[in-house]
């Protein structure tokens, strides 16, 4: 019973979350000579307000052409010039009910046909979007400091070059500890400078 209610819960949910995303159909409209046309559009069928952050993705055709005003709780948002179709995307700043209205300065009616949609999880895909690009950014930063840091390491490692001319040091020879001569191989003296037998310097 209890796993019932919890599936029809989550069904609930998809539903709701599907009504929300789904755009508003197809529909037509008569727009009288020297009359306007107007609809209230919302993230619903039939109107509602729309939250700030969203989406309004509308388009529309005609058969004359029509001058297209989208207004929102503060006046006019965008308006469109004399025309016989438009499309657009607009980004509502203003939570609020929003309509638009077409207008026919014609002398005679001009069929229209419309379709729009609201996306209310564009802030979230935007907000998404800012934390891809910040996840983005760091991971270049590491692997730009990784990358300094393996060449500083093997800039060190590296053995130094001797300039023309330049001996080499010589290891020096722990005190107390036996040796042998570079030149002759005696048995050399860890306190010794010089071999006893053939005189050649040993540190």
């Amino acid at each position: 019973m209890k796993s019932a209610r919890i599936v029809l819960a989550l069904v609930g949910t998809a539903l709701f979350a599907l009504a929300l995303a789904t755009p508003a159909s197809a529909a037509t409209a008569t727009v009288p000579a020297n009359d306007f046309y107007s609809i209230e559009v919302g993230p619903f069928f039939g109107g509602g307000p729309i939250m700030q952050g969203s989406d309004l993705t509308f388009t529309w055709s005609s058969s004359g052409p029509l001058t297209l005003v989208v207004s929102g709780p503060s006046g006019v948002v965008e308006s469109y010039s004399s025309s016989n179709h438009g499309s657009d995307t607009i980004h509502i700043d203003e939570t609020g009910t929003y309509f638009m209205t077409w207008t026919n300065s014609g002398s005679t009616s001009t069929s229209l046909t419309y379709d729009y949609e609201v996306d209310p999880f564009a802030p979230v895909e935007d907000t998404l979007d800012a934390v891809l690009l910040a996840v983005i950014a760091a991971v270049v930063v590491v692997v730009v400091v990784i990358v300094l840091v393996v060449f500083l390491v093997l800039r060190q490692d590296k053995p130094k070059t001797l300039a023309p001319g330049e001996m080499p040091p010589v290891a020096a020879i722990p005190q107390g500890v036996s040796g042998h001569c570079p030149k002759c191989g005696s048995s050399v003296d860890g306190m010794a400078m010089f071999c006893p037998r053939c005189g050649a310097r040993v540190r």
